[in-house]
């Protein structure tokens, strides 16, 4: 939270760890609740939810 909105990040490696990329998944200024991080098939996603709505995002 930066005093106006929540942002959804996550930091993510394609190489084993060597380097890492900051992404943004969401943002909002509404009411909203704590990310979950769930794994299916090997996949990893964020479930996150604000009065907006529900979202998934794949990380």
């Amino acid at each position: 939270f930066d005093g106006r909105q929540t942002r959804l990040r996550a930091w993510t490696s394609e190489d084993g760890g060597q380097r890492f990329t900051l992404q943004e998944l969401g943002a909002t200024a509404l009411p909203n609740d704590h990310p979950r991080l769930l794994q299916r098939g090997g996949r990893f996603l964020v479930f996150w939810r604000s009065s907006e709505g529900a979202r998934v995002e794949t990380l």
